[in-house]
């Protein structure tokens, strides 16, 4: 393994783009004796400029505006905007939109998940199996986005 202390050292071997994720991503695996002793997961997706777009614009605009940076994680940009205008202001939600807040959050990582392995499929299920499969779980998405949209509104 050549790499201390959270520092990358040279000598690993760097898979440049990695597909079927969503943004832009490498991979750096680290080996000793033909075996993988380590390995480093690194986004690479550019700046979007988001922060900067939004400055000065109505707080109500920002997290709608942000909510668009991403098709897969639309909540979780909406929800980090409105905690940081709510530090911003010192403002404390109450515990009931804290915890709406947080159902929002997971439900949208359970569509986000079921996207990313609608991605994957082809890679990892039998042929004569991949079609149904990805019917069904595109079913399951649009449920998922139904339940989103009544939960958190348009």
């Amino acid at each position: 393994m050549r790499r201390k202390s959270g520092e990358i050292i040279l000598g690993g071997i760097e898979l440049g783009k990695v597909c079927r994720v969503s943004g832009d991503a490498k991979l750096v695996m680290y080996e000793e004796g033909g075996e993988v002793q380590d390995a480093l997961f690194i986004s690479t997706a550019p700046v979007r400029g988001f922060e900067k777009m939004v400055i000065g614009k109505s707080p109500f605009f920002v997290v709608e505006a942000v909510m668009r940076i991403c098709g897969l994680c639309h909540a979780s940009h909406g929800i980090a905007a409105a905690e940081a205008i709510e530090n911003a202001i010192g403002v404390k939600p109450p515990k009931n939109g804290v915890l709406l807040r947080e159902a929002l959050g997971l439900i949208n990582r359970i569509q986000s998940h079921l996207l990313e392995f609608l991605m994957v499929v082809p890679d990892l299920v039998v042929p004569e199996e991949r079609e149904k499969l990805i019917l069904r779980l595109i079913d399951f998405h649009t449920k998922i986005g139904d339940f989103l949209l009544k939960l958190g509104g348009p």
